[in-house]
């Protein structure tokens, strides 16, 4: 029985590729996360809404040429939000959009910059123009 030769050339760095990807391919299969392995270590974003005022607002997150309907905080009131890491993307961006009803007043707050697993503060103002949105630095796991 003759023992097997390696090739060489392209024919050989072609059988090798393959042979790389598909045990690549093998391993990146076998490490199983259930979905919610991430969320669960503050991957997402905590978004506070404040709102002082007298009408209900629409709070809407704007990503690229989409946008995404958050919730819906009463006059003179306040609501919490959890936004997953799936609905954020890739950019680190937050921007946001309220809609008073109904008189469908809307603005759009300046854009902030956040890290995952931080809060931030949108404050709606009386007048929609004094509306800002605040940043909270994460809590300290010890």
């Amino acid at each position: 029985m003759q023992t097997p030769r390696l090739r060489s050339g392209a024919a050989g760095t072609l059988l090798w590729t393959l042979i790389v990807m598909s045990l690549a391919g093998c391993a990146a299969g076998s490490a199983y996360m259930s979905p919610g392995y991430f969320e669960s270590r503050g991957s997402g974003l905590t978004l506070s809404v404040v709102n002082r005022n007298l009408e209900d607002v629409r709070v809407y997150m704007r990503r690229e040429t989409t946008t995404m309907p958050i919730g819906t905080v009463e006059a003179m009131n306040s609501r919490s939000f959890r936004i997953p890491k799936a609905r954020l993307g890739c950019s680190n961006v937050l921007r946001l959009t309220v809609v008073t009803t109904p008189s469908r007043s809307q603005y759009n707050l300046t854009p902030l910059l956040f890290e995952l697993g931080q809060t931030v503060e949108a404050r709606i103002g009386t007048y929609l123009r004094y509306s800002m949105l605040h940043v909270f630095p994460k809590p300290i796991d010890y």
